[in-house]
């Protein structure tokens, strides 16, 4: 799970537009891709996730929010090798300060990647009532659908904020993969079961090439000391509610909130 991708030194400034760590350098971005490649990683779609052959190696490379640097610096480095990639996005920042236009969502479709929802607002869906969650989904869904020409049959939930409720409503809307941001185990069988709920491995700009590569070749030391941290931090939000750990987060990090 990546978000976005800068030629910027964003370490360098006073506040940030989003989580610093978020913010991946081109250069390490580069890195990460080549480093699949070597290891013998072929990249999928998740509806590629089928008949899969068990003496390979598969890899689903996901980004949230639809941010530019997707397009404009991520996009040469996947083509470079050979490499697909699914684009998660918030319909309602489309076009806006940061983040890709349509023209430029099409593009990535012409590049053989997927344009996926992020739902309409960006808003954590746990704290929403059933109506308002449907709406977040149908529309998005609708409106990609209407505007790329192309199928829209996975959702990635912002925030990581969800419920059974959220669920059950995402599989009613016709989202057959689910994408959280919990660092839980996503086995083959998983995506046999539709709506398939899946758990990614967040890419930070602190993550070394060292850790990288012990996430991909699933190091169980480097997989359970990530597992706790998420859990921890998992924890913390359901005891001070999501909206007071995001306010405490953009004070830490100087956040200036653009969604």
């Amino acid at each position: 799970m990546y978000h976005e991708v800068s030629r910027d030194q964003k370490a360098k400034l006073p506040s940030y537009e989003m989580t610093p760590f978020y913010d991946i350098p081109v250069e390490l971005f580069e890195k990460q891709m080549r480093k699949l490649v070597e290891e013998g990683y072929q990249s999928l779609l998740f509806e590629d996730v089928q008949n899969l052959d068990a003496s390979k190696k598969y890899v689903i490379i996901t980004f949230d929010d639809g941010l530019k640097g997707n397009y404009h610096h991520a996009l040469p480095i996947l083509e470079k090798y050979g490499l697909r990639a699914t684009f998660f996005v918030c319909v309602n920042s489309i076009g806006s300060n940061r983040f890709m236009k349509w023209t430029e969502l099409v593009q990535l479709i012409d590049h053989g990647m997927s344009v996926q929802s992020h739902t309409m607002s960006h808003r954590p869906l746990h704290n929403l009532h059933d109506n308002d969650i449907s709406l977040e989904l149908q529309e998005s869904k609708r409106i990609i659908e209407n505007q790329l020409k192309n199928d829209v049959n996975a959702i990635s939930l912002p925030h990581g904020s969800y419920n059974e409720g959220a669920l059950k409503i995402a599989a009613q809307e016709g989202y057959k993969f689910i994408c959280t941001s919990d660092f839980t185990s996503t086995y083959y069988d998983t995506f046999k079961n539709k709506p398939a709920v899946v758990g990614r491995i967040a890419i930070t700009s602190n993550m070394s090439m060292n850790q990288f590569v012990k996430c991909l070749n699933y190091n169980v030391v480097e997989i359970l000391k990530r597992r706790y941290a998420k859990q921890a931090k998992n924890t913390v939000k359901r005891i001070i509610g999501i909206e007071a750990y995001r306010k405490i987060y953009r004070y830490i990090f100087n956040i200036r909130v653009s969604h």
